[in-house]
């Protein structure tokens, strides 16, 4: 009878080694998270080598459960199609010389995956949706355009390097939050004469301003903003 105790005892505790070994098994393989492709994964929960999130491109990476989160962001390209009606040119000039614009402006923007510009988009934008991404990327656009156009004598005149200026000033200012603007194209559809000179002006200021406290608000909303 002792020898068949002593073999139930020793089945016993094989299963239960068998099934420990299984139960770290199926978390391991619950907890090990694959980078897709298009995306980059943020690790975040613990303190990291420099004080920042672990971001990773590719691969994958075992998620140490209650000590560490992770979250993904899409690094795909984002299009910019924009279609902006009234723009004002050359607001300086005489009333002859200011325009009525409308544009149409393409382009491309993406998470940069430089890796000083990723851990900044890491920083910045992990909890942010590709919606409101989308949104700070157009409402900066939008800004610049009209704000540049308004200083221009005759951008019809010079759509490419307006064009180019644009894009530079764009991402000078999303290159803050991690986001390239690789290209960037602006198209002039219709263009007329101002016919309320300094009415039209005014009006041009107040939109100006408007666009200036959005993207403010969303500087502040992101830590960016500067005293």
């Amino acid at each position: 009878m002792a020898g068949m105790d002593e073999t139930f005892l020793l089945v016993e505790v094989g299963v239960l080694v068998m099934l420990a070994n299984l139960a770290m098994v199926a978390v391991y393989a619950k907890q090990y998270k694959r980078v897709p492709p298009g995306h980059a994964m943020v690790v975040f929960g613990r303190r990291f080598p420099g004080g920042k999130p672990l971001v990773m491109v590719g691969g994958g990476r075992f998620i140490q459960p209650i000590i560490e989160s992770y979250a993904l962001l899409s690094i795909e390209p984002m299009q910019i199609d924009l279609l902006l009606e009234d723009a004002v040119g050359n607001i300086s000039g005489t009333e002859e010389e200011g325009r009525r614009l409308n544009v149409s402006v393409t382009g491309v923007a993406k998470i940069s995956e430089d890796v000083d510009l990723l851990q900044t988009a890491a920083s910045n934008l992990v909890n942010k949706s590709p919606e409101e991404i989308r949104h700070i990327v157009e409402v900066t656009v939008e800004g610049h355009v009209r704000g540049i156009l308004a200083t221009t004598a005759a951008p019809e005149t010079a759509v490419s390097k307006i064009s180019e200026k644009i894009r530079f000033a764009v991402e000078g200012d999303l290159t803050l939050m991690g986001i390239a603007v690789p290209s960037l194209f602006l198209r002039i559809r219709d263009t007329k004469p101002m016919s309320r000179g300094i009415e039209v002006v005014e009006q041009v200021n107040r939109e100006l301003h408007r666009l200036d406290l959005r993207i403010r608000r969303i500087e502040e909303k992101l830590g960016l903003s500067t005293p």
